[in-house]
């Protein structure tokens, strides 16, 4: 019985270790995504703005 616990609490603790990792990777993949968002939406509202000055 006492290796059964034993080897439950070593596969919960890997599991746990295994589910961080992934939440780190999908952080970082969303923080990614929201920079290349942001210098997207930068460079449309600098060709927008310089559209309008040449304009007026």
């Amino acid at each position: 019985m006492r290796e059964c616990l034993e080897h439950l609490s070593a596969f919960n603790f890997g599991r746990a270790v295994q589910h961080l990792e992934d939440a780190q990777h999908d952080l970082w993949v969303r923080v990614r995504w929201l920079l290349i968002g942001v210098a997207l939406g930068a460079t449309f509202a600098a060709g927008l703005i310089h559209v309008w000055q040449l304009s007026y």
